[in-house]
């Protein structure tokens, strides 16, 4: 494919390793099923379709690391499957003739020719198209006939249009698998749209009768649609959204909407309107919230004293707390918890009501409370910050220090560092005092000996490299509270990456470290990122199928653009030995040796 020339295929890899672990298997999937079909390349910017539940239209830019795709999942940005599938293949331009046609830098595109040509048709001719393309697609059918009810002013349906949302979300029947949840959440969301365009018509009551049903429906369906992409969650979020826009144009009364709002949260376990007296406090008003809080407390009353703590009573006790949060209210807030387990995030909202009633001393005291009692998880991040607020407003920078610090010794991670220089004293005295923390602590791991596993094949997907080698996976040292990754971390967010690249040889690290040091020291050290390269290439090697030997390629195309520029030199020397070492090891896989014959590299 001669216009990969004109792509940044280092661009395009380091955008693929920011997918995450879901879209990335699929789009390799899709890009092994020869789904893709490149339409141009040019100038950094893959244009391409993939064939999924629909035809779906990407575009690549490498040189922006920036996508799109007319898919469902990426219509927030995300980066999905099929931008995915697009990079794989240019990446591995040898796959079977992903290209459709060369296309001229001079020639209009696809959506150009579209748009020239429909400005061309005649009011008749549209209408014919768009009735007739109406007629195999309910979707459509639904969206222009809401708008055409709505344009009129017509009375409305209700349990006519309710049917038609459960149709709509109903699909083909059955499971729906993750490959064509996306098809399906489309057409709900098209319905959704066109059920909005019925607020500017004066239908508020039935829009929010219309949302109330989608969330139900949205329930329903839990029990048959693999949701792995997120599709039921957008779903949700939709409805939420429709039915807050409803009643703020005066879909209910305030005590009627309280409670509507009070059913709807109590029996679902979607969180469509988790804490919902919290998001409609505004309409709401003191009658409304009043209405809310007896409806919720009289629920609590129903409950039984050895309730579990999850379904109903779950339910029960965050709608409280919301009505706690809603009116301002910290001892309800209180009440409500007692004798149960806070999280961090219920603490947090628990001394900011003290803060906001002007008890400061009783914010402190919960929020010190909550840190010791919550000490070790990971998502203190956001007590620790109100805690910190306290601390300044007591005139108390030391010991917001001391909090951080405390924070640092606890979890050494890069944040935690850069929390505690951000709220240091004297920023350069807290690098200094960290840099001999973690070297007392290294010493401290050196003083306890690695274990010695037993002389067994190595497990598959696991580094080959050994202890002192690039790529060495970090040693288990029993008793051990410090590993070598934290001292990574902690030295490359003080930008010491020379200590960071001492600590992995000295005691090894995970792969993910491996390749963040590559990152920062492979212009500096081009022997040590083929090296790196050809471990990574045998931990996919060890998958035993096409799809593994194919990123291994991937792999070891990516070390040999990155750092064997020159067809000279000891990188080029180690690369080219590495990959013959490969296919001599593997001279009876026929597979790895046919996807290392496209690459060029035959023994």
């Amino acid at each position: 494919m001669s216009e990969v020339d004109d792509v940044d295929i280092a661009g395009l890899a380091a955008m693929l390793a920011r997918a995450d672990p879901g879209p990335l298997e699929r789009g390799e999937w899709l890009a092994d099923d020869d789904a893709v079909s490149i339409s141009s390349i040019e100038r950094n910017v893959v244009t391409a379709r993939v064939q999924g539940t629909e035809r779906y239209l990407v575009r690549v830019d490498a040189g922006a690391s920036t996508w799109s795709c007319s898919c469902p999942y990426a219509a927030d940005g995300s980066f999905c499957k099929h931008a995915v599938a697009v990079i794989c293949v240019v990446i591995s331009p040898d796959d079977p003739e992903p290209v459709d046609a060369p296309v001229s830098a001079d020639a209009p595109s696809d959506l150009e020719r579209l748009v020239t040509h429909v400005a061309g048709l005649t009011h008749d001719e549209l209408v014919e198209i768009v009735v007739d393309q109406a007629k195999h697609d309910p979707a459509l059918a639904d969206r222009l006939l809401i708008a055409a009810v709505a344009a009129a002013g017509e009375p409305l349906d209700l349990a006519d249009w309710k049917k038609r949302m459960t149709a709509v979300f109903r699909g083909g029947g059955g499971f729906i698998e993750w490959r064509h949840a996306a098809g399906w959440a489309s057409e709900i969301h098209e319905f959704l749209d066109a059920v909005r365009a019925l607020l500017g018509a004066g239908y508020a009551t039935e829009v929010a009768a219309l949302a109330e049903h989608a969330h139900l429906r949205a329930q329903s369906a839990m029990q048959r649609v693999d949701d792995s992409g997120g599709e039921i969650t957008g779903i949700v979020e939709v409805a939420a959204e429709l039915h807050r826009e409803a009643a703020e144009l005066g879909a209910y009364e305030p005590k009627a909407l309280a409670k509507r709002l009070a059913k709807l949260e109590l029996s679902a376990e979607l969180d469509t309107f988790h804490r919902s007296a919290i998001t409609y406090a505004d309409l709401l008003g003191g009658e409304g919230l009043a209405v809310y809080g007896k409806a919720v407390d009289a629920a609590w009353a129903k409950l039984s004293p050895d309730a579990p703590r999850w379904g109903p009573a779950f339910r029960v006790r965050h709608a409280r707390a919301g009505h706690a949060i809603a009116t301002g209210d910290p001892d309800r807030f209180v009440e409500v918890f007692k004798g149960d387990t806070m999280l961090p995030g219920d603490y947090v909202d628990l001394v900011e009501l003290f803060i906001a009633a002007d008890r400061l001393d009783e914010a402190a005291d919960w929020a010190d409370r909550g840190l010791e009692e919550r000490a070790g998880h990971r998502q203190l991040d956001g007590l620790r910050s109100v805690r910190a607020k306290l601390l300044r407003l007591a005139g108390d920078p030391a010991e917001v220090e001391a909090l951080y610090w405390n924070a640092l010794v606890r979890r050494p991670t890069a944040a935690a560092v850069h929390d505690l220089l951000d709220n240091a004293v004297d920023r350069n005295a807290a690098a200094t005092r960290v840099l001999d923390w973690v070297n007392e602590s290294l010493d401290d791991l050196r003083s306890l000996p690695a274990a010695v596993d037993p002389p067994t094949m190595r497990p598959r997907g696991t580094s080959p490299a050994q202890i002192g080698e690039v790529g060495a996976a970090p040693a288990h040292r029993p008793g051990a509270r410090f590993g070598s990754d934290m001292a990574i971390d902690v030295f490359v967010a003080l930008a010491e990456t020379d200590h960071a690249w001492a600590v992995a040889m000295e005691f090894g690290a995970s792969r993910h470290n491996w390749d963040r040091l590559i990152t920062k020291t492979g212009g500096s050290r081009p022997d040590d990122g083929v090296r790196w390269g050809l471990v990574v290439a045998a931990m996919e090697i060890d998958g035993r199928d096409r799809k593994h030997y194919r990123r291994a390629v991937r792999a070891l195309r990516d070390t040999e653009r990155r750092f064997c520029a020159s067809t000279e030199g000891t990188a080029r020397t180690i690369f080219d030995a590495g990959v013959q070492q490969i296919l001599a090891d593997h001279a009876n896989k026929p597979s790895l040796l046919d996807e290392f014959g496209k690459a060029g590299w035959t023994r």
